[in-house]
């Protein structure tokens, strides 16, 4: 049996309250990550537990959840992708399965989604959903009696909405967990099959590596840019509006001092013009704002060398 055979690398991701760490638990046999049903979570780092299973070696990483209630998504984001930078670090030789976590019982929210489209982004939009498996926890809360008999492996593979269009994104790999299980047996039939998803995943390539990372880089940048983007563009037509209703006083003869009114505007505005390009990282979503600077501080200048 060869190394990517005996060895298989887990990273858990996911929203607070979903059971990511409980997952990681069962997927271990150990109580190694601290466990909560609150919102808020007490994984507040990257955290690598190793373990044997059948004679493979299993490397679990647990990270924290996307949501933080301190934090604004957009405030949150840069600090949610250092944590993934971190946690490529604690498995240098990459990942054969990052595990999506969902909560039976709980709709899917925007809240996931939000988290999803972090993910993809951070990872590479093709690698994510190439190496990622969804993990549906609290599979315990399912009664078939609700569901027409069908049993949960069953409803999971016939259930629509957001749930379904979830599963699909990971092209139908899903397992279910039951983290609350104290049956051995039981906990090791729920990870032989993960592990047997992830050894199909594996026939294929030996799974996501730093260089994936590495070639998402210019990815990330732009999503951080691209998640700004609503707050950047109103700050931006605010100044440009000031700007406009200060350019009419020095028309009207309102203000005296012309010459140094538009200089005052103009070094506004390249000022701002400064700090835009800078938060666009040489990504190109914010050359629209800055285009329309331009032709603002441009007005200006001409009306400058006509004085």
């Amino acid at each position: 049996m060869d190394e990517a055979k005996v060895s298989f690398n887990f990273l858990i991701v996911g929203n607070t309250g979903k059971g990511k760490s409980a997952t990681g638990n069962t997927i271990t046999g150990q109580r190694s990550f601290e466990t909560s049903l609150g919102v808020n979570s007490l994984t507040n780092d990257i955290e690598r537990v190793d373990s044997i299973h059948d004679g493979r070696k299993l490397t679990v990483v647990d990270s924290p959840g996307f949501i933080d209630s301190r934090l604004s998504p957009t405030e949150y984001l840069p600090v949610y992708f250092d944590y993934m930078n971190k946690a490529m670090r604690a498995s240098p030789q990459g990942y054969h399965a990052f595990l999506f976590v969902v909560r039976y019982g709980v709709r899917l929210t925007r809240e996931d989604e939000v988290t999803f489209n972090a993910l993809r982004h951070c990872f590479g939009e093709e690698y994510f959903t190439r190496y990622g498996v969804l993990v549906v926890t609290f599979s315990d809360m399912y009664d078939p009696e609700e569901n027409n008999g069908k049993s949960f492996s069953n409803w999971i593979h016939t259930e629509g909405g957001r749930l379904k269009e979830m599963k699909n994104k990971f092209g139908g790999r899903v397992v279910l967990f039951d983290n609350k299980n104290k049956d051995e047996a039981k906990r090791k039939a729920q990870v032989d099959h993960l592990i047997e998803i992830v050894d199909q995943l594996s026939v294929l390539d030996s799974g996501y590596s730093p260089e994936h990372f590495y070639l998402a880089s210019d990815q990330r940048e732009r999503y951080l840019v691209e998640d700004k983007l609503p707050r950047i563009k109103l700050e931006v037509n605010k100044e440009i509006d000031l700007a406009h209703e200060k350019l009419e006083k020095i028309a009207s003869g309102e203000t005296e001092n012309r010459l140094t009114q538009l200089h005052s505007v103009r070094t506004t505005l390249v000022n701002l013009l400064t700090n835009i390009r800078h938060q666009d990282r040489d990504t190109g979503v914010l050359n629209g704002e800055m285009t329309a600077i331009q032709k603002v501080v441009d007005k200006i200048q001409q009306w400058i060398d006509s004085l």
